[in-house]
């Protein structure tokens, strides 16, 4: 009985790795899709002659990328000082 306990266990923390594993990868092609996007409706803007705006949101979705890569960058060291203290 603590065998078949010990499979289950082991079965459930597979699946719960497997699909982190696949959330953070989708989490990490949307993110990059959505600035693309942002990106690109800025340069588009800004070759229609709407510069401002075009520029504003150009300029945001660089900066919306590159504080999620930081702030990801700083949690995932944090997480693995953490880990090799414990």
């Amino acid at each position: 009985m603590a065998e078949k306990q010990s499979e289950h266990r082991q079965a459930i923390e597979t699946v719960f790795v497997t699909s982190n594993a696949r959330n953070s990868t989708l989490g990490v092609i949307f993110a990059f899709a959505i600035g693309l996007f942002t990106i690109f409706g800025g340069v588009f803007l800004a070759y229609k002659g709407i510069e401002w705006p075009g520029a504003v949101i150009g300029s945001t979705g660089v900066i919306g990328l590159v504080s999620v890569f930081i702030y990801g960058t700083r949690s995932s060291k944090k997480e693995r000082s953490e880990k090799s203290k414990n």
